[in-house]
């Protein structure tokens, strides 16, 4: 018997599928790598889940509010004119970051007024306290940074200094300044004044007195900056001996907190200005971590390489610490009330706290838990054993570093929620108004924080809520006029 002709002939059945399927393949690809097939349920490789390392790459080298620019620094320096022979000197720095750091600005900026043409970088020699010194005649020493008690939060003033280092990070300063500034030169240490004796008297003056007016509302800020550098040469020729380039005379100025106003400058200088204090790296890689861990456990799908992402977690600043306390500051019931009440008007249900009271936070966790939110904290997050290097690093730091690290994460909230006494709170809604902002400064002055609905067109008070700002990122709670003085945070803190 012959080969049957049936179209059922299983060799050229084989062959005609085989046809069929070569044919589909070659000119109806799968998609895959490079055009070819891929099997397993996935079109494509799966992307690379973000690791540790992905998390700090991407802290170290994204802020939220973009790219730095330096330009304003350096518009506002070309627009000053120096004085040969002046040195400006800032005295430590007491209390925690954000206070230190806005001192630091301020006395910069009143140098930068003034006309003084040098900053001194810090270079210390022991871990208690930091030698500065200079290579010319002209130059603004660098600040020194006081450290706070260890026994008490509240123990400012400890006489012990520490470096520039103690926060920030000194390259960061450095080559940031020099490149916006070159008229205004850094010189290693105040050691090469020996061989100018006329530098041995130091001769003291406060900015904030010399100026003719003081802001009406928040009285800690001069007013009229525009006459500030006129008061201070009247000073400076009636107090001072005659002075020239090679005989400099040096000027000391006291610690200046929430002077300068943000008003009297461009917006983008003020949105631009504190990037030149970028807190130190140890600090930010752990936050970094912390981050991680969050993203991790709580599958939040974080990424630091971008801007603040919507949707993901809530940020509250609970400050119960026995310093706040001390001061009448509002207590647990009130802040708690707060941040629950503002969280349950979300989508949000996981809260990253930051308090300095470990019995708050319990408390806290347990109320949250009882609303199904649930709240973390960075101790929390770093439990597991994968961790365990990091938390051994974080028990060696201060009180202030750990509030550092708070810092970073919680301006990567969704939301932040702050009380309006801290100039921790301030900070963190300051830098976050910046990315409201675009970029840029939009003020926040009385009767125009975010609620213009609080008073009529009379001006009378209408609103009664606990804010007392708020913008598309953060709230701060308290009383509506802040005690008045209160607004120099969201008029002087630089962001």
């Amino acid at each position: 018997m012959g080969p049957s002709n049936s179209a059922c002939n299983p060799p050229r059945l084989a062959f005609v599928l085989l046809i069929l399927c070569w044919t589909t393949w070659y000119f109806f690809p799968s998609p895959g790598e490079n055009g070819f097939p891929t099997f397993g349920g996935h079109s494509k490789p799966p992307p690379p889940t973000a690791t540790n390392e992905t998390f700090i790459a991407d802290m170290l080298g994204t802020e939220i509010d973009g790219p730095y620019n330096l330009e304003p620094l350096a518009a506002l320096c070309r627009s000053k004119e120096y004085t040969p022979g002046l040195i400006i000197k800032c005295k430590a720095a007491p209390g925690g970051m954000g206070n230190v750091r806005n001192m630091m600005l301020n006395c910069y900026r009143f140098a930068i007024e003034a006309g003084a043409t040098g900053v001194i970088v810090p270079h210390f020699t022991t871990h208690l306290a930091m030698l500065t010194s200079v290579k010319s005649n002209i130059i603004l020493t660098p600040l020194r940074i006081m450290k706070r008690g260890d026994s008490s939060l509240s123990d400012l003033f400890t006489g012990i200094d520490y470096p520039f280092t103690y926060f920030f990070d000194l390259d960061h300063f450095t080559s940031s300044f020099r490149t916006a500034c070159p008229q205004i030169h850094l010189y290693d240490n105040q050691q090469d004044l020996a061989h100018l004796p006329s530098t041995n008297e130091e001769h003291e003056v406060d900015p904030h007195k010399l100026s003719i007016k003081h802001h009406p509302k928040a009285t800690t800020m001069i007013d009229e900056p525009q006459y500030w550098r006129r008061e201070f040469y009247k000073w400076l020729n009636d107090h001072a001996p005659p002075f020239s380039r090679s005989e400099p005379v040096l000027i000391t100025f006291p610690m200046q907190l929430l002077r300068w106003p943000f008003s009297y400058d461009k917006p983008d200088f003020v949105a631009t200005y504190g990037r030149l204090l970028l807190i130190r790296e140890d600090v930010r890689r752990l936050a970094a971590v912390i981050l991680y861990s969050m993203s991790k456990t709580y599958d939040l799908s974080l990424n630091l390489s971008g801007p603040i992402q919507q949707g993901k977690f809530y940020g509250a600043h609970m400050r119960t610490a026995s310093d706040a306390l001390a001061v009448g500051w509002p207590g647990y019931d009130e802040q708690s009330k707060n941040y629950l009440s503002a969280v349950a008007a979300t989508n949000l249900s996981l809260v990253y706290l930051t308090t300095g009271n470990p019995d708050d936070a319990a408390r806290f966790t347990a109320t949250a838990a009882r609303q199904n939110i649930t709240v973390v904290t960075k101790d929390t997050l770093l439990a597991g054993e994968e961790f365990a290097a990091e938390r051994d690093e974080m028990a060696t730091l201060s009180w202030d570093h750990m509030g550092m690290i708070d810092y970073y994460v919680l301006l990567r909230s969704s939301l932040f929620g702050g009380m309006f006494q801290s100039s921790f709170s301030w900070n963190i809604a300051n830098k976050r108004h910046v990315v409201v902002g675009n970029g840029t400064w939009m003020e926040i002055a009385p009767m125009r924080a975010g609620l213009e609905t609080w008073y009529d067109t009379e001006g009378e008070l209408t609103y009664d809520g606990p804010e007392c700002f708020r913008d598309e990122l953060s709230t701060i709670y308290g009383l509506t006029d802040m005690d008045g003085v209160r607004w120099q945070f969201p008029m002087a803190l630089f962001p």
